[in-house]
């Protein structure tokens, strides 16, 4: 039998328990997503069929052999899910929510500040299995579901269509695309970036901060709380913090782990009572730095390199920009 029959007989013999996996993960993390009160979150699933998975398992190394030796254990996406939230400050909500439900096994953290030079390219990923209480608790194993890693992505709109329009043509064009081409994309990218963050600042102009998808239901920070707390520490007048930097504050703290006031204080350490010292320091040199920046900055001085470990990132450029970002602030501070 050829490679190409063996794959073809083993994946039909797996598709109908892939399409079980699907139909209970859907179900799972739908009913998870409702529970949470993510209204505006949307949940998509797909089974891969034959022909995608024959063609991907069959790709060449371009060295005369195969790019996957085994693509029975080496493939990962024989099941995808995808949930579209409105604006980027919606993603950690679903994240945290995806974190607690399913054994990460894999996160890929591609947002803004991990790929430097492609700010637009913002999504979340995730490689998820069921954890195995909840395979029990839902008799997944009696209903033939097998243990399968689910991949997930967790995208805003106008993430999804950036991401949407650079993978077609980057990957399926026929031309590789010029460096004129690539230069164009990363500015539509800043664009999209940028509009993100009005659709952010005129939602909350328009008193809809109900609507944004956060953990304030369970007690946590929303935007206009998180803005007020960056306030409070560096002395700005209150209501003055823009709405989008609050966001990303906000996810920021998400994905350090703290969701109250007294999670975000404790982070902080010492740096918590030297933020008002700290932005009188920042402003000399960058007085556009507005209280949710200062407070990133303190965040990461008190933590360090652990900063970017708990927020899943690993990119070596934005290691180093930020220890020579974090030492330039303490020279500033120490100087007479």
């Amino acid at each position: 039998m050829s490679r190409l029959e063996d794959l073809r007989a083993w994946f039909e013999e797996h598709a109908e328990g892939f399409r079980s996996l699907e139909a209970a993960f859907r179900d799972h993390l739908g009913q998870a997503i409702v529970a949470a009160r993510l209204d505006d979150a949307r949940l998509e699933t797909r089974t891969k069929d034959v022909e995608s998975f024959l063609v991907k398992a069959t790709k060449s190394d371009g060295r005369g052999g195969f790019k996957y030796a085994d693509p029975k254990t080496q493939l990962t996406d024989f099941v995808g899910a995808r949930v579209m939230v409105p604006l980027s400050a919606d993603v950690a909500p679903v994240a945290r929510l995806v974190q607690r439900l399913y054994v990460v096994e894999e996160m890929s953290d591609q947002r803004a500040g991990t790929l430097l030079d492609v700010p637009g390219y913002q999504s979340l990923h995730f490689l998820v299995r069921f954890r195995d209480e909840d395979r029990e608790a839902l008799g997944l194993a009696e209903r033939g579901v097998p243990d399968q890693p689910v991949e997930l992505q967790v995208r805003s709109i106008l993430q999804h269509a950036w991401a949407s329009l650079q993978h077609d043509l980057m990957y399926k064009g026929e031309r590789t695309p010029t460096d004129s081409v690539r230069r164009r994309l990363i500015a539509l990218a800043g664009l999209l970036e940028l509009a993100d963050n009005e659709f952010m600042s005129v939602r909350l102009a328009h008193g809809d901060s109900a609507g944004v998808l956060d953990d304030s239901h369970a007690g946590g920070f929303d935007v206009a709380g998180v803005g007020a707390w960056a306030e409070t520490l560096v002395g700005d007048e209150a209501g003055t913090e823009p709405a989008a930097w609050a966001a990303a504050l906000r996810g920021a703290l998400s994905e350090l782990g703290a969701t109250t006031a007294d999670e975000a204080d404790a982070l902080l350490g010492e740096w918590r009572t030297r933020c008002l010292e700290l932005a009188r320091s920042v402003r000399a040199a960058r007085p556009w730095a507005t209280a949710s920046y200062v407070v990133d900055l303190a965040l990461r001085l008190s933590l360090g390199a652990d900063y970017l470990a708990r927020r899943g990132v690993s990119d070596v450029a934005a290691i180093e920009a930020l220890d020579a970002e974090c030492d330039d602030v303490r020279r500033s501070m120490e100087a007479p």
